[in-house]
């Protein structure tokens, strides 16, 4: 099985912000992404519209969640999101596809940041060029969603502004040909394309000062 990474420049605050805001708004708004119909097909017929409105409308923030205390107040009980904690994954599609309709999709134009051999080939040097971000976080699942735990797939990660400026700066010591990275061209090679994708994805989210946040499924 092959694993590709969909990834976005978007505002994650803006995107945490959305969540129990109970903006019906935000709902049709994230139905104009290209990418809603896609997932939106994968789940039971009116299923994927609930998961948004359990995200925007039902969820309950933290400094909102009532305590309770139970038998006789030796047990105390935090009310919960209310998102579902059987369908961490589902919520996980759901915030690809608002990222989709909020932020900026990275390569709409296809899968360029496919987990194989040139994946593997650039993360091992930027290990050898004693990168302090490497490339593999993208398969670390990192807590930027107040969503369940997801048993598997999507992965979701992100990278800061800190960190996305860190790797602008040491991306220039790579030589990026522009031609055979340029995926509309007559030539091409993954490893240029890969890299060309990586980069420009970058300067979007520093040009816009906003992280990248990344699903890998």
């Amino acid at each position: 099985m092959g694993y590709t990474s969909q990834s976005f420049a978007v505002d994650l605050q803006k995107i945490r912000n959305m969540f129990g805001s109970g903006d019906h708004g935000l709902l049709e708004k994230v139905k104009t992404s290209n990418l809603y119909e896609h997932y939106a097909d994968t789940v039971e017929p009116g299923e994927f519209e609930a998961l948004m409105s359990d995200i925007f409308i039902r969820y309950i923030p933290p400094e909102k969640r009532k305590t309770e205390k139970k038998f006789f107040g030796l047990i105390t009980t935090q009310q919960s999101s209310t998102l579902n904690p059987d369908y961490g994954y589902a919520y996980g599609y759901a915030l690809l596809v608002i990222c989709d309709a909020f932020g900026q999709h990275l390569t709409p134009q296809g899968d360029i940041f496919y987990f194989g051999s040139e994946w593997k080939k650039i993360s091992q040097e930027f290990s050898d060029k004693g990168f302090k971000v490497n490339l593999d976080k993208m398969w670390e699942p990192g807590n930027v969603f107040d969503i369940p735990p997801i048993g598997d797939f999507p992965v979701i990660n992100s990278y800061s502004k800190k960190e996305i400026s860190y790797l602008v700066q040491n991306l220039e010591n790579f030589e990026i040909d522009d031609n055979l990275g340029d995926i509309d061209g007559d030539e091409f090679d993954e490893y240029h394309v890969f890299l060309k994708a990586l980069r420009d994805g970058l300067l979007t989210c520093q040009k816009k000062d906003v992280e990248w946040v990344s699903f890998i499924h």
